[in-house]
């Protein structure tokens, strides 16, 4: 199933921005897509990273859960892209859904230019997400070894759990309801 017209998990791409305005994720994309189209191109590290320079700036610019920003500067003297980690995977999910390409360094895509645009928010949200679920190695955020079968099963999983965790539900209880064996 592609996620929007087929299969039991369905995203809706009409959703306004008014409707998504808690997603971080989403605010965060809009704000490092905005300022990479007002910069234009932004150098690239020689290890394939935003500068540092524009890695501070999108720190500064963007929404982060409570703590994490003061956190972060607490313990790094500069801000990095692989120092925050976050951020990191922000632009990991930006490149894989086409939005950002690096070509003599980072430039935002005329598609990514499209979905800035207010009125198209739940399609850049739909796009994200599926980029997300999908493209991205989920192992590479925890760490831990490959799990292709979670990965490929996702969408059953999330549908179990808007069945079995409509309230609060201990996670040793959800496993064996939202996880296909194996």
């Amino acid at each position: 199933a592609d996620w929007l017209t087929r299969g039991p998990l369905r995203l809706n791409p009409r959703l306004p921005l008014s409707a998504l305005e808690h997603s971080d994720f989403l605010h965060n994309a809009r704000v490092f897509l905005a300022a990479l189209r007002d910069a234009g191109p932004v150098r690239a590290t020689n290890a394939g990273n935003l500068a540092r320079a524009f890695a501070t700036e999108l720190f500064g610019a963007m929404r982060w859960p409570p703590g994490v920003a003061e956190e972060t500067r607490r313990y790094n003297k500069v801000l990095d892209e692989d120092r925050v980690f976050p951020l990191h995977v922000l632009r990991l999910t930006l490149v894989l859904a086409g939005l950002v390409r690096r070509h003599k360094g980072f430039r935002v895509t005329r598609r990514g230019v499209e979905l800035l645009d207010d009125t198209r928010s739940g399609e850049l949200y739909a796009a994200l997400f599926i980029t997300f679920f999908r493209a991205l190695n989920l192992a590479y955020l925890d760490r831990m070894p490959d799990h292709p079968g979670l990965q490929r099963t996702i969408a059953f999983a999330f549908l179990m759990l808007g069945h079995h965790a409509v309230g609060w539900v201990a996670p040793a209880d959800l496993a064996s309801r939202v996880w296909l064996p194996g």
